[in-house]
């Protein structure tokens, strides 16, 4: 068991969460910056396969990030992101760059991941309170026998509304591509704000090209 000595509850929530990231993995990058010394973890269950996000603000529109994903078939993916967003004002789309590094393990073999990524995002008014946003990432591949050398493309688009304080509903649409294969994901989800900080979230992840594989999520939202 951990036990925190830290005077800042912050602190202590970071390091619980980055000694914790092996039963996890990663959501996406984001166009909102955070500020310095505010903090975001989210935790899910894809049908039993844990995943983990975490990230905190540096201040100046930094932003590191941790990611985790631990499948059922041995792959295990935990990445780290250094993000760079701004700001725009309140016409044009917040956006942001980040840069990627990513270890992999699977039954092909170990390898890993650099990449670069690009969001856009823009808070809605009507017909509720929401937020919108995409996100285009390209890395290569490499380490492994099977795709070392291959250029890999994600793509995802959010659309996110809360018709009341407590409730969002929320639809992610997620591509992957590489030469060899590709697939696409349609993401809906409920997320209940338990608290201020703390949110439950119940979704559904069914595949929608590439094969029929469909996923319940089980996840929360933690803001620190």
């Amino acid at each position: 068991m951990i036990q925190c000595q830290f005077s800042s509850l912050k602190l202590c929530v970071l390091v619980v969460t980055l000694a914790a990231f092996l039963l996890g993995a990663g959501a996406a990058a984001n166009p909102w910056p955070r500020e310095k010394g505010q903090g975001f973890l989210a935790l899910a269950s894809f049908d039993g396969s844990p995943s983990l996000w975490v990230d905190y603000g540096l201040g100046a529109g930094r932003t590191v990030a941790l990611s985790a994903y631990l499948g059922r078939s041995d792959d295990f993916r935990v990445g780290l992101r250094f993000i760079q967003s701004r700001d725009a004002g309140p016409v044009l789309p917040r956006h942001g760059v980040y840069s990627i590094l990513e270890w992999r393990r699977s039954p092909e073999g170990d390898g890993g991941l650099t990449g670069i990524g690009a969001s856009l995002g823009a808070g809605l008014i009507r017909p509720w309170p929401g937020w919108a946003s995409v996100e285009l990432q390209t890395g290569l591949l490499h380490g492994t026998a099977v795709q070392s050398g291959r250029v890999e493309w994600k793509a995802q688009a959010t659309l996110g509304l809360r018709p009341t304080a407590r409730l969002a509903v929320m639809t992610q649409l997620q591509g992957e591509w590489t030469r060899a294969q590709s697939s696409l994901h349609l993401a809906p989800s409920v997320l209940w704000g338990v608290t201020e900080q703390l949110s439950l979230e119940l979704g559904l992840r069914r595949q929608i090209r590439g094969g029929t594989d469909q996923q319940i999520k089980l996840g929360s939202w933690l803001h620190f």
